[in-house]
């Protein structure tokens, strides 16, 4: 895998986390330990802020995401596709 590269960009995002930020941050983290490219972080940073954002409008809890959350998520992304920006 590819090391990060220093000065990576982490602009402000216009789909916010919420109080699910930190979760959010953490992922990155892990993600930048693996060794992923500012690109893949990037990339990755925005489903996961786009999924905390649908969450806290579903008012789901973390706790409570399994398979079938994932699902609804999924329908509604490939059925609305402007939904994923």
């Amino acid at each position: 895998m590819v090391k990060p590269k220093q000065g990576c960009s982490n602009h402000r995002r216009s789909m916010e986390a919420g109080d699910l930020a930190p979760l959010v941050t953490e992922f990155m983290a892990h993600l930048r330990a693996l060794g992923h490219s500012c690109l893949t972080v990037s990339g990755y940073e925005g489903s996961a802020r786009h999924f905390a954002c649908w969450l806290i409008r579903e008012r789901l809890a973390v706790g409570n995401v399994d398979e079938d959350v994932v699902s609804r998520l999924r329908d509604i992304a490939v059925a609305v596709p402007a939904f994923a920006e």
